[in-house]
């Protein structure tokens, strides 16, 4: 057996928009006025979420012709927990940024959210972090230079990177997962 779909108004929005405990948000119908004096009934539809460089869902709110962009996930929070508390963020607990489910998100502070994403592997890091100047072989091949006796002058002009970018990756203070 499914569950029913619960739906709420969207904090700030209200008579707008609804989202759902799905994750999933809608429109509310409404009457809109026509050039000749009458209206006409719009009626509300389920919207599609857009996603951005950092994949997670997003929407476009409109109020008084004002458009904002907001995330789904605080979306559902501030409408089925509450507001964000002071210094919190929305957290995925399995680590998707497209499960939006309510029984998925929970408010917690950045320190929770960084521990949950190095649980799931879903932590940018290495290569999979978009600042990424290096790979996991360069890295190895510069910390193979130094044990040689390679300056970091020297192995970061090699490698095409700052002396400091060469020193932190060699030291660990980045790449530390290279072994």
């Amino acid at each position: 057996m499914t569950e029913k779909e619960i739906w709420k108004p969207v904090a700030g929005y209200e008579g707008l928009y609804l989202v759902s405990d799905a994750g999933r948000l809608m429109s509310e119908s409404k009457l809109v006025p026509c050039k000749n004096g009458r209206a006409f009934r719009m009626t509300g539809k389920i919207l599609n979420p857009g996603s951005g460089k950092s994949k997670y869902l997003s929407f476009r709110l409109v109020k008084h012709g004002m458009a904002t962009t907001r995330y789904v996930q605080r979306i559902v929070l501030e409408a089925f927990v509450s507001a964000c508390p002071p210094g919190m963020e929305a957290c995925h607990g399995d680590g998707d940024r497209q499960n939006n489910r309510i029984d998925n998100l929970r408010w917690g502070t950045r320190k929770s959210n960084h521990a949950d994403k190095n649980l799931h592997g879903t932590m940018p890091r290495g290569v999979t972090h978009p600042r990424a100047k290096l790979d996991d072989a360069v890295v190895l091949s510069m910390r193979n230079f130094r044990n040689s006796g390679a300056s970091y002058r020297v192995i970061a002009e090699a490698a095409g990177v700052t002396t400091m970018t060469a020193y932190r990756a060699i030291n660990r203070q980045n790449w530390s997962h290279i072994s």
